[in-house]
């Protein structure tokens, strides 16, 4: 199989993750701060190895490039 990266919207997505969709659409909750957000919150310190740091999910393309540009870091 080759892969594209050129964007984004080419192509669908992998099963497990449109059925992890397909269950929680119908679930209501405070955007970016819900217990979604919080489950991944927990699971990037894990990966990363390192409690003691703050996470923040950015949802606009152009505040992500400025919070890079001013030093802080950001996990894309």
């Amino acid at each position: 199989m080759r892969y594209s990266f050129y964007n984004d919207y080419s192509e669908g997505t992998h099963p497990s993750i449109f059925k992890a969709l397909y269950e929680s659409n119908r679930i209501q909750s405070v955007r970016y701060m819900d217990a979604y957000c919080e489950r991944m919150k927990k699971a990037i310190k894990q990966m990363l190895k390192y409690e003691n740091c703050d996470i923040h999910f950015l949802v606009d393309v152009f505040k992500t490039k400025n919070k890079a540009l001013i030093g802080e870091a950001v996990v894309v």
